[in-house]
C-alpha cells in the first residue's frame, strides 16, 4: 500500500509541503539557539494555516513530522557533527537538540498501531 492509496491528491499536496515548511521554520529557530515549546510550534502552524488548533488544517502527525524535519534539517546543516567530532561533543550537541524541542506526549493513531509490546 502506498501513501497515495490512503490520501487524495489534494491532501498530499497540502500536507507534505506544510510539514516541510514548518520543519524549516523550526530549524531556523534552532539555528538561532532558541528552545521551542509546543505553543511555539503550534503558533507556526496557525500563522501558516490560520487555524489555531490541530484537527482540521493540520494534525498531530503533521506536528510530529514537522518537529522531526526541523531536527533533521538542523542536524544536517548546522549541528557541526561529522565523523571527526569527538563522541562527548557530539553527545552534547544531541542533548542540546533534545532539550531545545518539546517532548512528545501525544501519539498519533499510526504510532500507536505500530507500537510493539
Amino acid at each position: 500500500m502506498f501513501h497515495s492509496d490512503l490520501f487524495s491528491d489534494s491532501q498530499q499536496l497540502h500536507s507534505i509541503p506544510l510539514t516541510y515548511t514548518i520543519g524549516a521554520k523550526i530549524a531556523e529557530h534552532l539555528v538561532s539557539g532558541r528552545h521551542l515549546t509546543r505553543a511555539d510550534i503550534s503558533s507556526l502552524f496557525s500563522q501558516k494555516t490560520g487555524v489555531q488548533d490541530w484537527g482540521s488544517a493540520w494534525t498531530i502527525d503533521d506536528y510530529n513530522n514537522a518537529v522531526e524535519i526541523g531536527a533533521l534539517l538542523w542536524l544536517r546543516d548546522h549541528s557541526r557533527i561529522d565523523l571527526t567530532t569527538a563522541m562527548g561533543e557530539a553527545e552534547a550537541r544531541l542533548d542540546w537538540l533534545d532539550a531545545a524541542l518539546p517532548p512528545r506526549h501525544v501519539r498519533s493513531e499510526a504510532q500507536v498501531e505500530l507500537q510493539q509490546f
